[in-house]
Protein backbone atom coordinates (compact mmCIF):
# COMPACT_ATOMS: atom_id res chain seq x y z
CA UNK A 1 0.00 0.00 0.00
CA UNK A 2 1.21 3.96 -0.05
CA UNK A 3 1.86 4.20 3.44
CA UNK A 4 4.21 1.10 3.04
CA UNK A 5 5.69 2.39 0.21
CA UNK A 6 6.08 5.76 1.92
CA UNK A 7 7.35 4.40 5.24
CA UNK A 8 10.28 2.64 3.35
CA UNK A 9 11.41 5.57 1.26
CA UNK A 10 11.69 7.30 4.51
CA UNK A 11 13.91 4.64 6.30
CA UNK A 12 15.98 4.26 3.20
CA UNK A 13 16.36 8.18 3.35
CA UNK A 14 17.26 8.19 6.57
CA UNK A 15 20.31 5.45 6.49
CA UNK A 16 21.34 7.02 3.51
CA UNK A 17 21.67 10.28 5.02
CA UNK A 18 24.97 11.46 6.76
CA UNK A 19 24.42 11.63 10.40
CA UNK A 20 25.80 14.50 11.68
CA UNK A 21 25.47 16.52 8.75
CA UNK A 22 21.65 16.34 9.10
CA UNK A 23 20.97 15.44 12.21
CA UNK A 24 18.11 18.05 13.06
CA UNK A 25 16.30 16.62 9.57
CA UNK A 26 16.86 13.15 10.99
CA UNK A 27 15.44 13.51 14.03
CA UNK A 28 12.57 15.99 12.91
CA UNK A 29 11.71 12.56 10.34
CA UNK A 30 11.75 10.44 12.76
CA UNK A 31 9.86 12.32 15.18
CA UNK A 32 7.02 12.40 12.32
CA UNK A 33 7.43 9.08 11.37
CA UNK A 34 6.24 7.93 14.86
CA UNK A 35 3.10 9.96 14.14
CA UNK A 36 2.46 7.99 11.00
CA UNK A 37 3.32 4.53 12.37
CA UNK A 38 0.78 5.55 15.78
CA UNK A 39 -1.51 6.87 13.53
CA UNK A 40 -1.47 4.12 11.03
CA UNK A 41 -1.11 1.03 12.51
CA UNK A 42 -1.64 2.24 16.90
CA UNK A 43 1.54 0.76 17.22
CA UNK A 44 2.92 3.08 19.95
CA UNK A 45 5.74 1.18 21.23
CA UNK A 46 7.57 1.49 17.74
CA UNK A 47 6.58 5.46 17.84
CA UNK A 48 7.90 5.51 20.95
CA UNK A 49 11.14 4.02 20.07
CA UNK A 50 11.35 6.41 16.81
CA UNK A 51 10.53 9.24 19.25
CA UNK A 52 13.91 8.35 21.42
CA UNK A 53 15.79 7.74 18.13
CA UNK A 54 14.86 11.41 17.00
CA UNK A 55 15.35 12.88 20.21
CA UNK A 56 19.29 11.46 19.64
CA UNK A 57 19.68 13.60 16.34
CA UNK A 58 17.75 16.05 17.91
CA UNK A 59 20.01 16.98 20.77
CA UNK A 60 23.30 16.01 18.53
CA UNK A 61 21.67 19.06 16.52
CA UNK A 62 21.59 21.45 19.68
CA UNK A 63 18.24 22.07 19.04
CA UNK A 64 16.32 22.21 22.55
CA UNK A 65 13.32 23.33 21.45
CA UNK A 66 12.93 20.69 18.70
CA UNK A 67 13.93 18.16 21.86
CA UNK A 68 10.83 19.06 24.01
CA UNK A 69 9.07 18.58 21.44
CA UNK A 70 10.02 15.05 21.37
CA UNK A 71 9.57 14.83 24.94
CA UNK A 72 6.27 15.90 24.62
CA UNK A 73 5.81 13.27 22.05
CA UNK A 74 7.39 10.38 24.18
CA UNK A 75 5.18 11.12 26.80
CA UNK A 76 2.03 10.88 24.67
CA UNK A 77 3.23 7.40 23.59
CA UNK A 78 4.24 6.53 26.77
CA UNK A 79 0.24 7.76 28.09
CA UNK A 80 -0.87 5.78 25.09
CA UNK A 81 0.64 2.94 26.57
CA UNK A 82 -0.67 3.25 30.51
CA UNK A 83 2.82 3.96 31.60
CA UNK A 84 1.88 7.39 33.61
CA UNK A 85 4.73 7.12 35.94
CA UNK A 86 7.20 7.51 33.48
CA UNK A 87 4.67 9.68 30.41
CA UNK A 88 5.06 12.63 33.69
CA UNK A 89 8.65 13.24 33.64
CA UNK A 90 8.86 13.37 30.26
CA UNK A 91 6.04 15.79 30.09
CA UNK A 92 7.88 18.02 33.00
CA UNK A 93 10.92 18.06 31.27
CA UNK A 94 9.33 19.20 27.73
CA UNK A 95 7.64 22.18 29.36
CA UNK A 96 11.39 23.21 30.52
CA UNK A 97 12.60 22.62 27.16
CA UNK A 98 9.75 24.06 25.00
CA UNK A 99 9.96 27.84 23.94
CA UNK A 100 8.02 30.20 25.30
CA UNK A 101 6.29 30.43 21.91
CA UNK A 102 5.63 26.74 21.63
CA UNK A 103 1.57 26.92 22.53
CA UNK A 104 0.40 24.15 21.38
CA UNK A 105 3.18 21.50 22.77
CA UNK A 106 2.86 23.33 25.73
CA UNK A 107 -0.84 23.09 25.50
CA UNK A 108 -0.44 19.16 24.85
CA UNK A 109 2.50 18.61 27.62
CA UNK A 110 -0.17 20.13 30.13
CA UNK A 111 -3.05 18.24 28.99
CA UNK A 112 -0.74 15.07 29.00
CA UNK A 113 0.70 15.66 32.19
CA UNK A 114 -2.69 16.26 34.32
CA UNK A 115 -4.67 12.91 32.71
CA UNK A 116 -1.46 11.15 34.10
CA UNK A 117 -1.87 12.99 37.56
CA UNK A 118 -5.48 12.06 36.86
CA UNK A 119 -4.29 8.45 36.30
CA UNK A 120 -2.58 7.92 39.08
CA UNK A 121 -5.38 9.27 41.20
CA UNK A 122 -3.82 12.75 42.10
CA UNK A 123 -6.77 14.71 41.50
CA UNK A 124 -5.54 17.89 42.94
CA UNK A 125 -2.49 17.95 40.32
CA UNK A 126 -4.52 16.88 37.64
CA UNK A 127 -6.85 19.62 38.21
CA UNK A 128 -4.59 22.54 38.63
CA UNK A 129 -2.87 21.11 35.60
CA UNK A 130 -6.06 21.51 33.49
CA UNK A 131 -6.69 24.42 34.72
CA UNK A 132 -3.36 25.59 33.28
CA UNK A 133 -4.20 23.98 30.05
CA UNK A 134 -7.60 25.29 29.98
CA UNK A 135 -9.40 22.15 29.95
CA UNK A 136 -11.62 20.29 32.07
CA UNK A 137 -9.71 17.43 34.27
CA UNK A 138 -12.24 15.10 34.13
CA UNK A 139 -11.54 14.79 29.53
CA UNK A 140 -10.81 11.54 28.75
CA UNK A 141 -7.01 10.59 27.46
CA UNK A 142 -8.15 10.05 23.69
CA UNK A 143 -10.29 13.31 23.87
CA UNK A 144 -7.39 15.01 25.09
CA UNK A 145 -4.48 13.44 23.17
CA UNK A 146 -6.28 13.59 20.23
CA UNK A 147 -5.98 17.19 19.06
CA UNK A 148 -2.05 16.46 19.70
CA UNK A 149 -2.95 13.44 16.91
CA UNK A 150 -5.20 15.45 14.48
CA UNK A 151 -2.46 18.37 14.44
CA UNK A 152 0.28 15.42 13.63
CA UNK A 153 -1.96 12.98 11.48
CA UNK A 154 -2.02 16.42 9.36
CA UNK A 155 1.74 16.88 9.27
CA UNK A 156 2.31 13.12 8.37
CA UNK A 157 -0.31 13.41 5.53
CA UNK A 158 1.92 15.94 4.18
CA UNK A 159 5.46 14.25 4.85
CA UNK A 160 3.35 10.44 3.35
CA UNK A 161 2.26 12.13 -0.26
CA UNK A 162 6.01 14.79 -0.54
CA UNK A 163 7.62 11.14 -0.13
CA UNK A 164 5.49 9.59 -2.62
CA UNK A 165 5.89 12.96 -4.90
CA UNK A 166 10.13 12.76 -4.62
CA UNK A 167 9.89 16.69 -3.42
CA UNK A 168 12.29 18.27 -1.52
CA UNK A 169 11.41 16.85 2.10
CA UNK A 170 13.19 19.23 4.89
CA UNK A 171 12.34 23.13 3.43
CA UNK A 172 8.72 22.12 4.12
CA UNK A 173 8.89 19.10 6.71
CA UNK A 174 10.87 21.62 8.60
CA UNK A 175 8.69 24.53 8.15
CA UNK A 176 5.28 22.68 8.30
CA UNK A 177 5.69 22.29 12.03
Amino acid sequence: DDFGVAQQTLVTALEAAEPTRHAATLGDLLQRLAYVVADRSGDYSRALRLSEQAMVYLVQAGDMNAVGKTFVDRGLWLHKLGRFKEAIPSQRRALELLDANEDQNRFSALQILGLGYRELGDLEQAHELASLAGCSSTQGPDLVVGSHLDYNRAISQVIHEEVLLNIDLPDRCCSAR
